[in-house]
């Protein structure tokens, strides 16, 4: 669906129309810099992960939740090139 916001949820999604509702321009410039924070904090993780020290000195409780949180980096950045996609 074009021009709407996306609502993503574990077994859901949701498509909301915006037009005439809301700022298009504003929005897909906000969501896109979100994008950008999101690519910066995804490639922070990997590198930490890519880092043969960072991975030998952690405990692995530590390499678990960089993981995790690398994942997690990586479904909001898909959610959010969806979203954009979908106001464009």
């Amino acid at each position: 669906m074009k021009e709407a916001l996306i609502c993503v949820g574990k077994h859901f999604e949701c498509y909301l129309p915006v037009k005439g509702l809301v700022d298009l321009d504003n929005e897909r410039k906000r969501i896109a810099s979100e994008i950008q924070r999101v690519e910066r904090i995804v490639k922070q993780l990997e590198g930490k992960l890519q880092n043969k020290n960072f991975v030998e000195r952690v405990s692995k409780n530590v390499l678990q939740v960089t993981r995790s949180q690398r994942d997690n980096m990586n479904h909001q950045l898909q959610t959010l090139q969806k979203i954009l996609k979908s106001l464009i």
